[in-house]
């Protein structure tokens, strides 16, 4: 049994489901493309805004940042041996 289900797999959802997951909660993510391939995430063309002036936006960044440029790593599966995140630094 799931100790939480969530419903969608863009960036809230799958970054919820992957924190959860890290704390040994059992997690089942309901996104209508099981392939995450038309899921917002992949699709987005959003980045990383660096003009905050407070700390903890530019501690939140900065982690996103580093995150995202480790998801090769982090999110490596069995099924998905090189998972991309599609990140072009600046």
């Amino acid at each position: 049994m799931d100790d939480v289900v969530i419903v969608g797999g863009g960036i809230i959802g799958a970054a919820t489901a992957y924190f959860l997951s890290k704390e040994g909660r059992k997690v089942k993510v309901i996104e209508r493309d099981p392939t995450y391939k038309q899921a917002s995430f992949p699709l987005s063309l959003g980045g990383f805004r660096r003009q905050f002036y407070q700390k903890e936006n530019i501690l939140l960044g900065k982690f996103a940042r580093e995150f995202i440029f480790q998801i090769p790593e982090i999110l490596k599966t069995e099924k998905n041996p090189n998972p991309t995140a599609s990140m072009v630094p600046n």
